[in-house]
């Protein structure tokens, strides 16, 4: 016995290019009676009720349709659009689950059929599957456009089980979602310095052009404004310390690893990163690195999770954390020295502008009350 399928397969229509066959109205005379087979919802569903063997003395017909003539067209984000022949009992329901398979049809919205000389037909598609009796016949000649659910997406990346892109449900799905959908935390993530990015923002963030700020206050300004994270603390979330947080369209979670280092930088002798060691303040991290130098004068801690800073030896450090020894302002290079030397010139002749500025502010004042005082006499 042979399968329909594989005969098909070795079928070669001998068409013009108007004509193609007929694969969803193939004919399947036996025993004096005919099947009408739709192949195409064979391929898309699986359904073997569609595609049964063969037996001795069957005869296969595969007539032939023209594409524009005969034909009903479907489009939109459906895996399978084009053109496809009409059954006789052929509904829009049974046109999708062709073009747009069992999976394909729950991430769909709503169906327009539009059909000549008369007004297209909205039909939503959770009213289409409640209901498939309500399917709208189909005719040679239709036209079936299809809108998908507008799907927003969120990312995790870094030490999740399985990183990448996820469907979410804006405004909704949570951080704590998107990390569970994501396969959960590897065992080496480091959840404190977790940070989430805002791809996509529908705030106004200003552009300081009417503001009082002058040239280098509105560049900063400018640059400041490309940062995008959220302030947000993902390992108090994740603990239950904090409400979850609720993400966009666009929205990154990122999630590294966790390499127990601190990063010890700025006036000491060997800058770099040390092993954590948990409770030990900044004094010994610093020590651990060579030690301050001979100009240091103060010590901050930059929270890798927060980005707060922590001052003074005796602050606490976490793993991830950095460190950052100040030093006295001394000038290594001559380029340096002359940035310094120029920047003091500033500051005197500002000094110095400001001073006359007031002197004569005060002339003025002194000069307006002589005049006022002569004249009143």
């Amino acid at each position: 016995m042979y399968h329909l399928l594989l005969f098909l397969k070795a079928y070669r229509a001998e068409a013009s290019g108007n004509f193609v066959p007929a694969l969803r109205n193939v004919l399947l005379h036996r025993n004096g009676t005919t099947l009408r087979l739709d192949l195409l919802r064979y391929y898309t569903t699986g359904s073997l009720t569609q595609n049964p063997y063969l037996e001795d003395g069957d005869v296969v017909e595969v007539p032939a349709f023209h594409v524009q003539r005969d034909a009903v067209t479907i489009q939109g984000p459906i895996p399978y659009p084009g053109a496809y022949d009409v059954r006789p009992d052929d509904t829009v329901l049974d046109l999708l689950a062709v073009a747009a398979g069992p999976d394909g049809l729950r991430r769909l919205k709503e169906v327009r059929l539009v059909r000549r000389s008369t007004p297209p037909q909205l039909i939503a598609l959770d009213t289409l599957l409640a209901h498939p009796e309500r399917a709208p016949s189909l005719q040679a000649g239709d036209r079936v456009i299809v809108t998908s659910m507008e799907t927003a997406t969120a990312a995790a990346y870094g030490f999740v089980r399985y990183p990448g892109t996820y469907p979410i449900e804006h405004g909704k799905t949570t951080v704590r979602q998107l990390i569970e959908l994501a396969g959960g935390l590897l065992p080496e993530a480091n959840p404190r310095v977790a940070y989430i990015e805002r791809t996509q923002s529908f705030y106004f963030k200003g552009t300081a052009q009417a503001s009082d700020l002058d040239f280098f206050g509105r560049f900063y300004l400018h640059q400041s404004l490309q940062a995008n994270r959220v302030v947000v603390n993902v390992a108090d979330i994740l603990e239950g310390k904090a409400p979850d947080l609720p993400l966009y369209e666009g929205d990154r979670v990122v999630i590294p690893r966790d390499e127990q280092t601190v990063f010890v930088t700025g006036h000491v002798a060997s800058p770099g990163y040390v092993p954590y060691h948990p409770g030990q303040p900044a004094r010994y991290y610093i020590m651990q690195a060579g030690g301050p130098g001979p100009q240091a004068r103060a010590i901050y801690v930059f929270d890798a999770g927060t980005g707060q800073v922590r001052r003074g030896p005796d602050a606490p450090v976490y793993s991830g954390d950095t460190i950052f020894v100040d030093r006295q302002p001394v000038a290594d290079t001559p380029e340096v020295a002359q940035l310094v030397l120029n920047d003091q010139i500033s500051r005197r002749q500002h000094r110095i502008l400001t001073v006359q500025t007031i002197l004569t502010g005060i002339s003025t004042i002194v000069g307006i009350v002589t005049a006022y005082a002569a004249l009143t006499r």
